[in-house]
């Protein structure tokens, strides 16, 4: 006899998204009518479902737009130096350079060159250490979004993209 107590053990991942999410159908249609528009903050307590629903509002961005999103975890990558080198890496960028400076100024012209919208999501955006990070700033072409997802409300923070 076969029995298993978990019939689809995916589900129990961290990156599945299920099709249909319940009871937030509004916070779900708000993230999406805002997503690849504008810079956007998402706050709630923890388990609310803040990276699922913006995963899921990504998901189905994607499916009619064409966008890169580029998701970090700010709870692994704690510094404004940190997430410039992941950005870098994730748009196909070599980094060789440590200095906060020198990599805006690379992901500036790196941004200059890129054709599709590029959505950048710093999840648990609480647990950054510098004192002064966040998403605000210029854009160049228009192309790039900040989607930032905190379990508290983080104002007095926010100003980590301000170069580019």
């Amino acid at each position: 006899m076969n029995r298993r107590i978990i019939n689809d053990p995916e589900v129990l991942s961290e990156n599945y998204i299920p099709e249909k999410i319940l009871n937030r159908e509004n916070e779900l249609s708000q993230i999406s009518n805002s997503l690849g528009l504008v810079n956007s903050f998402v706050y709630g307590t923890s388990g609310s479902g803040k990276t699922l629903l913006v995963k899921k509002a990504i998901d189905n961005f994607n499916s009619s737009n064409k966008a890169k999103l580029i998701y970090i975890d700010c709870s692994l990558y704690q510094t404004t130096n940190a997430i410039l080198h992941e950005i870098l890496i994730s748009l196909n960028s070599v980094v060789v350079s440590k200095s906060n400076y020198e990599l805006t100024k690379r992901l500036q012209a790196k941004l200059r060159h890129v054709e599709e919208r590029i959505i950048i999501c710093l999840d648990h955006f609480e647990h950054l250490k510098a004192s002064s990070v966040g998403v605000t700033g210029s854009n160049p072409g228009g192309r790039t979004t900040r989607l930032v997802l905190s379990n508290r409300f983080l104002f007095q923070r926010i100003s980590f993209f301000d170069q580019y």
